[in-house]
């Protein structure tokens, strides 16, 4: 089972910043999108909310998010107060329960749970990051897929130029949500799966 997973964060790299939400999406090896019921949004805790009066003192990321808030497009303005603001208090170790148990009701064997995002490196990199903290080895496989280089892989050939682009084929109902974009990516996933499957029959079909 692949676990297509979005973070929204704080800053680029967990040693600077803090997650803020998450939004997972079962696929199978089959490319078929769990339903909608079975997708996970988690919010973490707002560690320290920048002082968004006062934009020289906000990190490059922080600046971003600041363009979110300032925006005149509405969707960007719910992606900012989904990532920033809590209608409640959040407990850090009750959000990783939910995550533990999410992965382990998908999928039941952890070495058949694979995490994969556009890029994988960024997403992955946060997932061990909160897990290295709560479990000696995390509750999924340590083999990853990234969209973005599978993609490079099938198109190559025709555009060279790896890793320039984090565009999606199927579009997100509201960007920079970390459960919409997820469901975009698994949508991306699904649509490179039958292309791959695409060409192989038809290597296949023209070696006969």
């Amino acid at each position: 089972m692949f676990f297509v997973i979005d973070f929204e964060t704080s800053s680029l790299n967990p040693w600077d910043g803090f997650p803020l939400t998450l939004g997972i999406v079962p696929v199978n090896k089959y490319g078929d999108i769990i339903a909608e019921s079975a997708h996970l949004y988690v919010e973490f805790p707002v560690i320290h909310e920048p002082d968004w009066h006062l934009p020289a003192n906000l990190t490059e990321t922080e600046q971003w998010w600041l363009t979110l808030k300032n925006s005149d497009v509405e969707s960007e303005n719910i992606a900012f107060e989904s990532a920033w603001y809590r209608d409640e208090e959040v407990d850090y170790l009750d959000v990783i329960e939910r995550m533990t148990e999410f992965f382990e009701f998908i999928e039941p064997d952890k070495m058949k749970r694979f995490l994969c995002a556009n890029p994988v490196s960024f997403d992955k990199m946060w997932m061990d990051y909160i897990y290295s903290n709560y479990m000696k080895t995390p509750p999924y496989h340590y083999r990853s897929l990234c969209l973005r280089s599978m993609r490079f892989g099938l198109e190559y050939g025709e555009k060279q130029e790896f890793g320039s682009t984090r565009e999606y084929d199927a579009e997100p109902l509201i960007p920079h949500h970390a459960l919409h974009d997820a469901r975009a990516e698994a949508a991306d996933l699904r649509m490179l799966m039958n292309w791959s499957r695409h060409d192989f029959e038809f290597k296949v079909a023209s070696d006969v």
